[in-house]
C-alpha cells in the first residue's frame, strides 16, 4: 500500500465518522429540547423522590464489524458484518445516570479482495477473528428516565466506558485455519489482549415496569493495530504492508433486552405530593 492510498484511507475514515457524529448531534439537539418540556411537566405534576435506583439484567443481540487496514471506512458492509451476542448488567443510579457491565462476543473480518483500491487488491490479505470483550460504561440519559415513571417511557442516551478484549486473527491456507501471529509477517510479536474504549449512543425504552429494551450503536477504540495482523512492513522485503499510525477499531450495533431485578419497585415520583 503506497502513501497516497494510506492518506486517502485515513481521510475516508474520518469523513465517514464525521457524518456519524453529525447524525448523532441532530437528534441530540432535538431530544434536549424535548427534555426541557418533560422537566417542566415533572415540576408541575410531581415531586422528585431521591430513591430511583434499580438493577437490570439482560442480553444484547446484534452485529459486529471492524475498521482497519483491510477495511478503512466501510460501515455495515454485509460481507464484513457478523452476528454478535452479549450479557448486560445495568445499575440505574438516578433518572439521568447508569452504570453498566458488558460481556460481549462477536466476529470481525477483512478482505483486500473486497476493496476498490488497486494496491489493497494486489496486497491480497484476508483475516477473521473472534472478539471476546469485558467492559464497563457510564450512561447519560437525555430525559429523566426511570423504570417506575409512567410519563416518560423512553430516552436517548450516550455512553462511554473502558474495558479489555481478546482477539486472534486467522486466515485460510490450503483449506485449513492458520493463526496469523505465528507467521510473523512483520517480524513483530504482539499481545492478543488489548484495552478498549467503548463510545456510542442509543435509545432505551420499556415494555412495562419490569421489561425494558434498547437500540444502540457503539464504536470500540482499541490500543492495538493488529486485530487484522497488518500494521507496518514485511520483515522479508521491507515493503509497506499497513498503516501503523491508526489503530484498529471494531463496532457493535444491536438491541438490548433486560428485566428489572427485585420485587420492590422504587418510585421516581409521587403524583399526589404537591
Amino acid at each position: 500500500m503506497n502513501c497516497s492510498d494510506s492518506i486517502q484511507n485515513i481521510n475516508t475514515f474520518i469523513s465517514v465518522n464525521k457524518w456519524l457524529i453529525i447524525l448523532l448531534l441532530i437528534p441530540t439537539v432535538a431530544f434536549a429540547q424535548e427534555s426541557d418540556h418533560f422537566e417542566k411537566k415533572n415540576s408541575i405534576l410531581k415531586k422528585s423522590v431521591p430513591n430511583t435506583k434499580s438493577t437490570e439484567l439482560g442480553i444484547f443481540g446484534g452485529a459486529s464489524y471492524y475498521n482497519g487496514d483491510l477495511n478503512p471506512a466501510s460501515q455495515f458492509n454485509p460481507a464484513l458484518t457478523h452476528w454478535a451476542l452479549g450479557i448486560v448488567l445495568r445499575r440505574n443510579l438516578s433518572s439521568r445516570w447508569s452504570l453498566r457491565l458488558n460481556g460481549m462476543y462477536g466476529t470481525v473480518n477483512g478482505d483486500d479482495a473486497l476493496s476498490n483500491s488497486v494496491s489493497q487488491q494486489s496486497r491480497g490479505i484476508s483475516f477473521q477473528s473472534k472478539i471476546y470483550e469485558l467492559s464497563g460504561q457510564a450512561e447519560f440519559n437525555f430525559f429523566p428516565y426511570c423504570v417506575a415513571n409512567d410519563i416518560i417511557y423512553f430516552s436517548p442516551y450516550l455512553f462511554l466506558g473502558v474495558g479489555a478484549f481478546r482477539y486472534n486473527p486467522t486466515t485460510t491456507i490450503d483449506g485449513g485455519g492458520q493463526e496469523l501471529a505465528a507467521l510473523n509477517a512483520e517480524g513483530v510479536g504482539y499481545s492478543k489482549v488489548s484495552a478498549v474504549l467503548p463510545i456510542g449512543f442509543g435509545i432505551k425504552a420499556k415494555f412495562s415496569n419490569r421489561f425494558l429494551f434498547g437500540i444502540e450503536w457503539s464504536q470500540r477504540k482499541t490500543w492495538t493495530d493488529y486485530i487484522d495482523d497488518v500494521s507496518t512492513t514485511y520483515v522479508s522485503s521491507g515493503r509497506q504492508r499497513g498503516n501503523s499510525k491508526v489503530n484498529d477499531y471494531y463496532s457493535f450495533a444491536g438491541v438490548t433486552l433486560t428485566i428489572r431485578l427485585g420485587s420492590k419497585l422504587n418510585s421516581c415520583w409521587h403524583p399526589n405530593n404537591n
